[in-house]
Parts: structure tokens; C-alpha cells; sequence
């Protein structure tokens, strides 16, 4: 499989060639990291864990009339670094944490999915190699509803981490699918979701919505409906932003939730650049040292939909340290 310096050029496999790849795409992340993204472990909190968020890294609570909202800001540091977790299946945002464990410091929920047959409708890269792909997803890619959209919605943004050549550190970007990196850059990791939320054509490039005759025929993720929502961006100082937009209550009114405009004036106003929106409503959750915020609650108790993907922040001090 040849590193994404350019975009690649994706065939349906079959499930033994599919399984294949997802076992050469683990085997490169981490020793840790092999064992767990094929088998579960247990999500008991480790004390451990507790200790490893340096006084540079929070999660911050902001208050907005229509959400409750989090946000953790990870600055530009050699110590983190941002890579992606995929279940087997679907799994809640805690236990896709658990997996990078005790190295993992915060993480999100990220690509979309499709819950009957809990496979990715998104991609998503792991060390320079596709780790997933919607192209195996035969009931998505052969759905005869999904053919006038399926070139758009293979298409659309994601949030990817660059290496670059000429530049220290990670780069972020926020680009289409088959957009190529810049000069001189890799795409070490990606996940692909979206709309962009600063390109006002995303939604309809990237099938989100669709209009007949001057009708909304299409809006899968209602995108001015209030609601849950998630987003990840980067601002101009390079710190990526991690925003979860919480229902304040239990009932799905009219000022319950943000919609995606709403969600894009948030992340302006905590200084993105770039933002893209992540998988939302019941799929909504952050995670911080230990604590998981929910989106949404059912019966008083926070509602932990199982997710395929999330972006998960490590400590790569730790991580290299034991790799020693």
C-alpha cells in the first residue's frame, strides 16, 4: 500500500482482503495498539491515566443559551499527538479509548457510520495507510438510493495530520477526500466527515443536503435542526480544537441544541480556522482524563451511542518511552 502523498484509488474488497488490511493497517500504529483494536478490554479507569494530562492540556465548560459545550484545546507540542481509534464493530467513545490506554489523555467522536450494519461510511487513515474505507461497505456503496450521491459523499472533508518535509512538528488540515496534501506533505492520519464548516458549498457539494425544484429533498444530518453536535478544528496558532455541543435537556425543542451554522459561529469564536463537523446527535461525546460528556441523555443518565470512530489524543512522550 503506497503512503498518502496523493489520493488513492479505492475497489470494493472482498471480507478476507478487507480483514487483511485492517490487520496490516493496526500492526503499524503501536504494540499496544495491535492487541487492542482487534480485541475489547475492559474500560475500568486506571489511576494511572489520572496522572498523565500535563497542566497544558483541559477541558473547558462554556456556557451558550441553547447548549452546554466543552472544549479542549491541544496546543502544538511534540508531547501529543492526534491519531485515530476504529472498533471492529461500534463501540462507545470510552472503550475506543481504552484501547490506548494508559497513553491516551482526551478524544471524540469522529466519522459517521451506518448502525444496521455498524460499518464506516467514512474514511479513515492510520499511518499513512487507509485503515478503513466505505468502498467495503456493500450496503452503502450499492444502495440504488445513494447512486446520484455516492461520488459526493466519497468525497467529503476530513480532518487530516500532515507531516511535512520542511516544517517541524504536525500540520492540520481540513480538505476533501481526493484533494491532494500540499508540496512536500503526507497524510499521516485522517478522518474523513464533515460538512466543512467554513465552506458554504460543503453541504451541498458533499450531499449533505440536495433541492428539486426549490425543495429540500435531502438533509440526512438536519442541518438546521437543532441538535448534540461535534467538530474538530485548528486555529492560527496551531492548537486543534476539540468541541462537543451538549442538549441542555432531554427534550428535542426548537432551542435545544446548535444547529451546524451555530456550530461553525462557535468554533469562529474560539479562533478556528478550520473546522469540520464530526459525526453528531446521539453520536455526540468527549472524553477527557477519565470523564465522559455525552451529547444527549436518555432517563437522566448520559446516552453513549456506540460509535465506529474517534479521534483520540495521546501522549507520545509516554508512548515512545514505552516502545523503549
Amino acid at each position: 500500500m503506497a503512503p498518502l502523498n496523493r489520493p488513492l484509488q479505492d475497489r470494493p474488497d472482498n471480507g478476507l482482503v478487507f480483514l487483511a488490511k485492517l490487520i496490516i493497517a493496526a500492526l503499524i500504529l503501536s504494540a499496544m495498539w495491535v492487541v487492542t483494536v482487534l480485541w475489547p478490554v475492559a474500560h475500568a479507569e486506571s489511576a494511572a491515566s489520572l496522572r498523565n494530562v500535563p497542566n497544558d492540556l483541559s477541558i473547558q465548560s462554556l456556557d451558550n443559551p441553547h447548549a452546554q459545550l466543552y472544549l479542549i484545546k491541544v496546543p502544538p507540542s511534540a508531547r501529543y499527538e492526534i491519531i485515530p481509534v476504529v472498533s471492529r464493530y461500534t463501540e462507545p467513545l470510552p472503550d475506543l479509548v481504552d484501547k490506548v490506554r494508559p497513553v491516551a489523555v482526551a478524544g471524540i467522536n469522529a466519522g459517521f457510520f451506518d448502525p444496521r450494519n455498524r460499518q464506516t461510511t467514512s474514511y479513515v487513515v492510520a499511518q499513512e495507510h487507509i485503515l478503513v474505507t466505505p468502498m467495503n461497505n456493500r450496503g452503502f456503496v450499492e444502495n440504488p438510493q445513494m447512486f446520484d450521491y455516492l461520488p459526493k459523499m466519497l468525497n467529503r472533508s476530513e480532518f487530516r495530520v500532515l507531516t511535512c518535509k520542511d516544517q517541524n512538528g504536525y500540520v492540520y488540515d481540513v480538505a476533501r477526500h481526493r484533494d491532494e496534501p500540499p508540496r512536500k506533505c503526507t497524510i499521516l492520519h485522517s478522518i474523513q466527515a464533515g460538512p466543512d464548516l467554513f465552506d458554504a458549498d460543503a453541504q451541498i457539494d458533499e450531499a449533505f443536503v440536495d433541492y428539486k425544484n426549490g425543495q429540500k429533498v435531502r438533509d440526512p444530518i438536519g442541518v438546521d435542526r437543532p441538535n448534540a453536535r461535534s467538530a474538530i478544528g485548528v486555529d492560527a496558532h496551531g492548537n486543534v480544537l476539540l468541541v462537543m455541543a451538549a442538549m441542555k435537556s432531554e427534550d428535542e425543542g426548537a432551542t435545544n441544541g446548535l444547529t451546524l451554522s451555530e456550530l461553525a459561529s462557535v468554533m469562529r469564536r474560539q479562533g478556528a480556522v478550520k473546522a469540520l463537523a464530526l459525526d453528531g446527535g446521539s453520536s455526540s461525546a468527549i472524553w477527557f482524563n477519565g470523564e465522559t460528556y455525552a451529547g444527549k441523555q436518555a432517563n437522566s443518565k448520559p446516552l453513549l451511542r456506540p460509535i465506529k470512530s474517534a479521534f483520540v489524543v495521546i501522549r507520545k512522550d509516554i508512548a515512545n518511552a514505552s516502545d523503549r
